[in-house]
């Protein structure tokens, strides 16, 4: 059996291949090799785990089925991501998601498909992308992003959002829908 990392190497050279093909049966152009092979992992790591703490208590961990680093990138790739989001120690809600890209010096996270986010009341929020700012403690979807953020009996979508990640305010920008005891649905509204 082949490893998950080399099937996944493999099919990225895929489609190299063939464009090596049609372009060696094209004619005098020349195709510079460099320009178009894709990057192989320079790392690749099982079963990762990195956290941030405060004078030392958590304030967030991530974890990764698998990482990848590649040469001359700040941006590592996440595969099967799941995070922790910690106020004063103690844990306020998860993310999970298919992938995540992460910024190795800012730790600016963006997660990719399949996000779900639940605090420890069981609200939840879900979006296929959403956006960790650790400096400004932000969760934010794309303005073209769809969310949806369910509290108990109550549904909110829209487009676009802000929240905290204890999902405490949750913001979404445009195209609101739904409504909370004591809000109104309006763009831009807050869900709590």
């Amino acid at each position: 059996m082949v490893p998950r990392s080399i099937r996944r190497g493999l099919k990225r050279a895929w489609p190299l291949t063939l464009l090596l093909i049609i372009a060696a049966c094209g004619g005098d152009d020349k195709v510079e090799v460099s320009e178009i092979t894709p990057q192989m992992p320079e790392q690749i790591t099982e079963s990762y785990h990195t956290r941030q703490t405060r004078a030392g208590v958590p304030v967030w961990e991530l974890w990764g089925d698998q990482a990848e680093s590649y040469p001359g990138e700040d941006t590592m790739l996440l595969y099967g991501v799941r995070m922790h989001f910690y106020e004063q120690g103690e844990r306020v809600a998860v993310l999970t998601a298919q992938s995540a890209e992460v910024d190795q010096v800012t730790e600016f996270t963006t997660a990719r498909g399949n996000v779900i986010v639940v605090n420890s009341d069981g609200d939840q929020l879900e979006s296929e992308v959403l956006h960790w700012d650790p400096e400004q403690r932000l969760i934010h979807a794309p303005i073209e992003e769809f969310v949806k953020f369910t509290r108990d009996d109550q549904i909110l979508t829209g487009y676009g959002m802000d929240a905290d990640p204890e999902l405490t305010n949750v913001e979404i920008q445009r195209q609101f829908e739904g409504d909370l005891p004591g809000n109104k649905a309006s763009e831009g509204q807050e869900g709590r």
